[in-house]
């Protein structure tokens, strides 16, 4: 009779640290019947053993703070060591002891759902008379010189706990409605600015031409992070935005770059449903009736639309970053009510990477899931960018040290202290990059001193900042005194203009640091005509929420993140 086999299951968290109190379900099969044994509350190492016939063993790990883990483990007859199925886990085997890695993680898919858009659609419009009463009462205020006082939106089912899906479940349901391939997009390339700034639109960049199909490119994924497990949650759900390359899910993948997007204020009632810590419906499923584009009422799960907005029409992020041939994830964390410390933390934002890591599917064949599994791939570098209001985040970012209260060790984020690795310190060795776009005026002064301090620190960091006069306009060359004045001094401009029409950039474009302004007029493009038409399009007004159109392509095509294709 074979010898019996002895199963380790060792359980850790992503940042490393021996969590406790999992629940345990065994599964065994020799061939016959399968032994169901009883569930039992572990600590953070158990053994137990099986017979030697056996050929498959499955464990299931639940727990109140992390998402269910299913281990399934294989072998045909005759082999010596055990395959399994769950390819971002590590089994080990050494002749007979096998060693289960079972990290439990704090992502896991959001619940998916669908309803049919004629129902939607149907619903929406019921709440018509609502919406344009409230229209009305803001019209009125207006017309006094007073602000509005009524949401641009009227409840739908404040409680709905689905991301809703087109009816195969291949896609978001904005997402399918707007992604779309784009031949000729332009891309701001290294030289940012043409010779001929008189030249309408995009004519005034120095640009790439591409076809960007986003479904070949990669993947959209909704996910949703921190208190998944079973029961009844008493911390935050975050719902996280997530753009993987197609190459990224490949399982030779053993080090991912991000991008990780911070998204302007949602703390205005008017536009966004508030929803206090620690954020219960409305955030993030709720269904709204809101104007759409051709002005008519349509439902909108308004939480979930802001990643896709930012990815594939509005700022179309995903489409610059496959234009410019970077591999790397966009992270988009989705944050209600501009309560964003949880990613302003070095420490917590860190574990939110490691997480994903941990998580991130794997593409085989089907049929190939069961081998011998390469590790998870690891954080190699980090990209952190901000737009508008975000922009003040990265500074926060610089600072800070431990997270807000709210987010404790060893769930949120881990030391040492916690027998798990240094998060805070391993975030400050992979944060790379800055990109700083159109940021407010109040307070930009302190934040580019402090960026030129960071970039300094390391020989491989990068800044990328780029303002308009939307912002307070700004001269990246004009400080007399300061970090960033020392950083820049002696730094020739590069300027385009014409009449009132004017850019100007400084710096490197492969080098550590690199500013650009621009007057207001230079980002806009014409309102009719064929440069009109060209995409990305540059509006004839709203400079503002045209730069990241821009700028977040020229800083992808100037970074240090991993080239593709």
């Amino acid at each position: 009779m074979a010898a019996d086999w002895r199963i380790t299951v060792v359980i850790d968290n992503a940042s490393g640290v021996p969590v406790a109190d999992a629940r345990l379900t065994r599964r065994l099969w020799s061939g016959g019947a399968v032994q169901l044994l009883p569930e039992i509350t572990i600590g953070p190492s158990f053994t137990f053993d099986v017979p030697g016939e056996t050929r498959n063993i499955v464990c299931e790990l639940r727990h109140r703070r992390y998402a269910t883990l299913v281990m399934n483990l294989v072998r045909d007859p005759g082999e010596t060591g055990w395959r399994w199925t769950n390819a971002t886990r590590r089994v080990r085997t050494d002749g007979q002891q096998v060693t289960i890695a079972a990290t439990l993680g704090r992502v896991r898919p959001a619940p998916l759902g669908h309803l049919p858009e004629a129902d939607l659609t149907q619903r929406a419009q019921a709440l018509k008379p609502l919406l344009e009463e409230a229209e009305r009462k803001n019209a009125a205020a207006q017309a006094r010189k007073r602000n509005p006082t009524e949401p641009n939106y009227v409840p739908l089912d404040l409680d709905h706990r689905t991301a809703l899906v087109t009816q195969d479940r291949r896609a978001h349901r904005t997402q399918a409605a707007i992604s779309r391939t784009i031949s000729g997009f332009r891309l701001a390339g290294p030289a940012l600015l043409s010779d001929t700034p008189e030249a309408p639109g995009w004519g005034r960049f120095a640009t790439t031409s591409h076809t960007i199909d986003p479904d070949r490119e990669g993947r959209f994924h909704l996910v949703e992070y921190g208190e998944v497990g079973e029961g009844q949650a008493t911390g935050p759900r975050f719902a996280i935005g997530v753009w993987v390359p197609h190459r990224l899910h490949q399982p030779k993948t053993a080090a991912l770059d991000f991008v990780v997007w911070l998204h302007p204020h949602t703390n205005n009632r008017l536009a966004m449903p508030q929803a206090p810590y620690p954020f219960r419906p409305p955030y993030p499923y709720g269904l709204l009736a809101a104007r759409g584009r051709a002005l008519d009422v349509v439902a909108t799960q308004r939480f979930l639309d802001i990643p896709v907005f930012h990815l594939l029409s509005q700022h179309f992020l995903a489409y610059q970053l496959a234009a410019a041939q970077r591999d790397a994830i966009i992270v988009i964390p989705i944050v209600p009510s501009s309560q964003f410390e949880l990613f302003e933390a070095p420490a917590s934002l860190m574990r939110l990477l490691r997480e994903l890591c941990l998580w991130m599917p794997r593409d085989f064949p089907r049929g190939a899931e069961a081998t011998v599994h390469a590790p998870a791939p690891v954080v190699r570098r980090v990209v952190v960018s901000g737009f508008s209001a975000s922009v003040p985040r990265l500074h926060t970012l610089m600072n800070a040290g431990i997270p807000d209260a709210h987010y404790a060790a060893p769930e949120w984020w881990a030391s040492p202290r916690e027998r798990g690795l240094d998060d805070a310190a391993d975030f400050r060795r992979v944060w790379k990059e800055q990109w700083a776009v159109d940021g407010i005026s109040g307070g930009f002064q302190a934040y580019a001193d402090a960026a030129a301090t960071w970039v300094q620190q390391q020989s491989d960091r990068r800044i990328r900042i780029y303002k308009s006069e939307h912002t307070g306009g700004w001269d990246p060359l004009g400080h007399r005194s300061g970090a960033w004045a020392a950083l820049v001094r002696g730094a020739k401009p590069v300027r385009r203009e014409s009449g009132k029409v004017w850019a100007m950039w400084a710096g490197d474009p492969q080098g550590p640091w690199l500013a650009a302004s621009f007057a207001n007029a230079f980002v806009l493009g014409p309102g009719s005509g064929p440069e009109a038409a060209i995409e990305p399009q540059l509006l004839p007004t709203g400079a503002h929420e045209l730069m990241p159109r821009i700028c977040f392509g020229h800083a992808a095509a100037t970074s240090g993140l991993a080239t593709g294709r």
